[in-house]
């Protein structure tokens, strides 16, 4: 390959790896709603959680497999971490907004590919509507 053609692959690498980085914190993110969801306090929250860990974790594989249709996947090696589990139900919808805006925010920068945009969208419309009547169930 010329160096030129080198170039281009490791550009379109470095566009998709925002990706790839946001597929792998999505799934360490499903890790955190399994157990929200094994510690809700009522049967409607325990339920909407796992719907909620449910899309998160098909959004993550989804993901991925779309990014690899551009370029070979790339996960950053850093030291991936579990933390601030405890089941607090108000943190948890501020824990699921956050991610939410996150998910918008790497959304935004790939606005223009419809197969990743719709990737996203699916994402953000199901997960704020369980978010909506997550919040309802106890306050």
């Amino acid at each position: 390959m010329s160096d030129f053609s080198n170039f281009l692959v490791q550009q379109k690498q470095d566009e998709y790896k925002a990706l790839f980085d946001f597929a792998v914190q999505s799934l360490l993110f499903t890790t955190k709603l399994n157990l929200w969801h094994w510690m809700a306090t009522t049967k409607s929250a325990h339920e909407t959680l796992y719907e909620i860990y449910d899309e998160v974790r098909v959004f993550a594989d989804t993901l991925a497999e779309t990014a690899m249709a551009y370029t070979p996947i790339s996960v950053n090696s850093t030291m991936l971490q579990i933390n601030d589990v405890q089941y607090n139900h108000d943190d948890v919808c501020l824990k699921i907004e956050d991610y939410l805006n996150q998910a918008n925010t790497v959304a935004q920068s790939f606005v223009s590919n419809r197969a990743v945009s719709a990737v996203f969208d699916d994402l953000l419309k199901s997960v704020t509507q369980k978010l909506a009547i997550l919040k309802n169930y106890e306050t």
